[in-house]
């Protein structure tokens, strides 16, 4: 049975991603609040300091709703890793479902990230609600 997309799991997603690419050492301790419009929430890495406030049911809701196929090149195991490191520092940062793809994904306009992801979904579509892939370059 294919899950209901939910917002706030979404945005807990997000800020997951975005906790695991900051690195404050050599960047201004500077921090800017999450613009919130009709439109959503846009946290970006100014933003990390504001992530302790974020509700402990959006975290949880976002682990347990949240079923992610990601494909990425090499740079993007730096997600992955980031997670881990999220966690570690604090349980209740528990990730949420992720079937991780590292692959070649082509360059300059190559398509085979789509047959990889096409054939995921046939076998999987009503497990995963939320498909991501990221590159590192030459696409």
């Amino acid at each position: 049975m294919r899950k209901p997309w939910n917002l706030s799991a979404i945005l807990a997603t997000c800020c997951f991603a975005l906790i695991s690419c900051s690195d404050s050492s050599d960047q201004p301790n500077t921090t800017v609040p999450p613009v919130v419009d009709s439109d959503g929430i846009l946290a970006d890495h100014s933003s990390t300091a504001e992530f302790l406030t974020i509700p402990d049911d959006f975290l949880v809701s976002a682990a347990a709703d949240l079923n992610i196929f990601y494909g990425h090149t090499s740079h993007g195991s730096q997600l992955m890793t980031g997670l881990g490191m999220v966690q570690s520092e604090n349980a209740k940062y528990d990730p949420p479902h992720i079937q991780e793809r590292s692959a070649d994904l082509g360059h300059n306009g190559s398509l085979g990230w789509e047959e990889i992801t096409r054939a995921f979904l046939a076998d999987n579509a009503d497990d995963y609600n939320v498909v991501m892939w990221s590159w590192c370059g030459g696409c």
